[in-house]
């Protein structure tokens, strides 16, 4: 398992020291007011946090814990997560409300994503983005991501976007010219 190191962050994968961070993360109402599961009891929180670090012990990939580098503070996690009905990775990401608003959230997607289709030969990436998460659309349009299907939940309409690494790789090589 491999860190990541950015201008701003240092990310490296979820190991079992991140418990009490990560169930801060998922009690956090305004975190996870636009996440699948929503506001996480402790219980809840502490199963949601195992079957990630079981992700990286049974697919190789998963979530990072973002840090500062320059405090050291925790500020959210982003990474992978995989669904039993498709065969693709998707992105997740998610920050505490006060690193909001800063570009850490691109930052740390962009380190992910350059992981995802370099070292982990990654075909496609889909994200998931609830109606009105305005923020994350914006996000995910900004770096390449094309909407690939939207449906009706219990929660409200999502919007699925999908990266391809030759999108990816297309857009880089445009960023460098």
């Amino acid at each position: 398992m491999t860190r990541i190191e950015t201008e701003r962050l240092s990310l490296r994968p979820y190991g079992p020291e991140d418990l009490e961070l990560a169930v801060r993360l998922y009690g956090d109402p305004e975190v996870t007011r636009f996440t699948k599961l929503g506001r996480l009891d402790r219980a809840r929180a502490e199963a949601t946090f195992a079957g990630h670090l079981a992700h990286w012990a049974s697919k190789g990939l998963g979530l990072y814990a973002l840090r500062l580098k320059e405090t050291g503070a925790f500020l959210g996690e982003c990474g992978f997560f995989s669904l039993a009905e498709r065969p693709e990775p998707f992105l997740r990401y998610a920050l505490l409300p006060a690193y909001w608003g800063r570009g850490l959230a691109r930052e740390a997607i962009i380190a992910v994503l350059d992981q995802g289709f370099g070292d982990f030969a990654l075909g496609r990436v889909m994200s998931v983005v609830e109606e009105r998460n305005d923020a994350s659309h914006r996000i995910m349009e900004a770096l390449g991501f094309r909407l690939d299907h939207d449906r009706v939940t219990a929660k409200g309409r999502i919007f699925v976007y999908a990266l391809t690494a030759e999108d990816w790789a297309a857009g880089k090589a445009a960023q460098d010219t």
